[in-house]
């Protein structure tokens, strides 16, 4: 029996020893998992969750900017469509004094519709007359036709692209040019943005 008893026992060890180690491999090889989750496996992971966050972000701001970009050529469409009324209202309330053009078009207003300006003049408030960037000019001017002529000019003035407020008329005979000939004095305003 003593034969037995030590093959038992070296079988008893064998199988604590079988187990001691299997114990130390599944330890190892848990730590080895522990160690490339925690130190390799991890950042990789935090890094592809900072990236989809980040992905996110740039996702949004694409779309505000794809939103701002469609609200700019909205706006440029709008502003093509506008553009000949733009045009019109630089010519009706223009951006300097511009008399040249103004006499050009009284003049041939008055030629279109047969009528011989005998005198036009052009002047300027005082400063404190002036309301901030709106500024006017008073043009006084007088004027020979018939009395059909007189009212062509007088709608040929109110249809100026350039706008001019008529604030007195005042109509008396001219016998130098005939019997039929009526003179005309008329005083208006023009207005223009000093910038």
């Amino acid at each position: 029996m003593a034969n037995i008893t030590p093959n038992i026992e070296n079988k008893t060890k064998y199988k604590i020893t079988t187990k001691v180690h299997e114990y130390v491999y599944l330890v190892v090889t848990l730590g080895a998992i522990s160690f490339f989750i925690a130190f390799l496996i991890r950042p990789s992971i935090i890094s592809v969750l900072e990236l989809r966050k980040e992905a996110k972000e740039y996702s949004t701001l694409d779309k505000v900017l794809s939103e701002k970009v469609n609200n700019l050529d909205s706006i440029k469409l709008q502003r093509e469509e506008i553009k000949d009324l733009l045009s019109l209202l630089d010519k009706a309330v223009p951006t300097s004094s511009n008399e040249s053009d103004l006499l050009l078009s009284i003049n041939q207003s008055a030629s279109k519709d047969n009528m011989q300006l005998t005198s036009i003049n052009f002047s300027y408030p005082t400063e404190t007359e002036n309301n901030g960037d709106l500024k006017n000019i008073t043009i006084t001017m007088q004027a020979a036709g018939t009395y059909e002529n007189i009212l062509l000019f007088l709608s040929s003035l109110k249809n100026l692209l350039r706008s001019v407020l008529i604030s007195s008329i005042k109509i008396e005979p001219y016998e130098k040019l005939g019997t039929n000939v009526l003179l005309i004095s008329i005083e208006a305003k023009s207005y223009y943005i000093s910038k």
